[in-house]
């Protein structure tokens, strides 16, 4: 689940983006990415997209699947719909376990986009990378084949990232490439982000500079969403 703007077309898509940017600055996994997190990687299927437009909805859906929704995760979830945004669902297919009832934390502990910023538009490719844990011995990691493609009117180039303060494990790992239509200048990012590659890359008829922006974010801290304002 995460927030979207409320006018954003949504649609699943193929990993090809990700694959071109990757290409030009590297593998998007940080060098410091723990390695419980990369074993036995699966790739997985997304399906069953729903849009909560209310937070009862975001409530319902989350009891279609047995789930409680907690208090602090829906606190962010209704201040961002107060905001003007809507709330996007997702079903992620998870590793075959043998005791699935036991498997009760998981948490996003990669996440990953690439953000085409095209003023008065910005396009969104996401995929989140999973662990999912029964116990500190026992757990998956999985991440989908593809992803999302978010396409909405922004002049900034804009990634939600306060959910990152409710997951389970100890922080979550964010690799970011911006791309744009001229180059990303260092001290507009923010503080907790660093400048790790740059290059250009030619998608859909056009030369984009990629910047990539990699950070580590502890949970239980309030992260804001990153939001550059590209000259």
């Amino acid at each position: 689940m995460g927030p979207i703007p409320r006018e954003a077309r949504v649609s699943f898509a193929d990993g090809k983006v990700f694959d071109a940017v990757n290409a030009v600055v590297g593998s998007e996994i940080p060098s410091q990415f723990p390695a419980k997190y990369r074993k036995g990687l699966t790739r997985s299927d997304l399906f069953n997209a729903t849009i909560s437009w209310t937070a009862d909805d975001v409530t319902r859906t989350q009891k279609q699947f047995a789930i409680e929704m907690q208090a602090k995760p829906l606190e962010i979830f209704r201040d961002y719909i107060n905001r003007g945004n809507v709330i996007f669902s997702t079903l992620v297919s998870h590793p075959a376990v043998p005791n699935p009832k036991r498997f009760l934390h998981c948490s996003v502990v990669l996440q990953r986009a690439v953000l085409i910023s095209d003023p008065p538009r910005q396009t969104i490719y996401l995929r989140s990378y999973f662990h999912s844990a029964a116990s500190a011995d026992e757990f998956v990691n999985f991440v989908p084949r593809g992803g999302l493609r978010i396409v909405f009117a922004s002049d900034t180039a804009w990634f939600p990232l306060r959910l990152t303060s409710v997951i389970d494990e100890p922080a979550s790992f964010v690799t970011l490439d911006v791309l744009s239509r001229t180059a990303l200048q260092s001290e507009s990012v923010p503080k907790a982000f660093s400048v790790t590659k740059r290059g250009k890359v030619d998608l859909m008829g056009h030369t984009y500079d990629v910047t990539r922006l990699q950070a580590v974010l502890s949970k239980n801290e309030d992260w804001p969403d990153l939001n550059l304002k590209l000259k």
